[in-house]
């Protein structure tokens, strides 16, 4: 079977198995896997998809926490909050159960 390059072309047996040794020695010398290009964009998408969903998380948080406010310091029913603030009245309920404040 004959290494890719890349994924874009085929070498012939002998120059495959000439890379193949270049390719180890090189990730031996600087302690680190080659990586294709098809590689690094995938892992360029996992991030930016993993920011995107970090923003996405953190704003929902935001929400919660004004929630929570809204109905601890307003008096404002744990449904109407949701509805206000546009968030899961699940998420909703959930996280007031995790953060509820011990009564004094």
């Amino acid at each position: 079977m004959a290494l890719r390059f890349d994924w874009m072309i085929t070498l012939p047996h002998n120059l495959d198995i000439e890379f193949k040794i270049l390719v180890d020695q090189i990730e031996e010398e600087q302690q680190m896997a080659y990586v294709t290009s098809v590689e690094r964009i995938a892992m360029q998408e996992g991030r930016l998809e993993g920011k995107l969903e970090g923003k996405l998380e953190g704003k929902l948080e935001g929400k919660l926490e004004a929630a929570q406010t809204m109905v601890r310091d307003f008096g404002i029913s744990v449904k109407d909050a949701a509805t206000k603030l546009k968030v899961p009245l699940d998420d909703l309920v959930d996280y007031l159960k995790k953060h509820e404040q011990p009564k004094q």
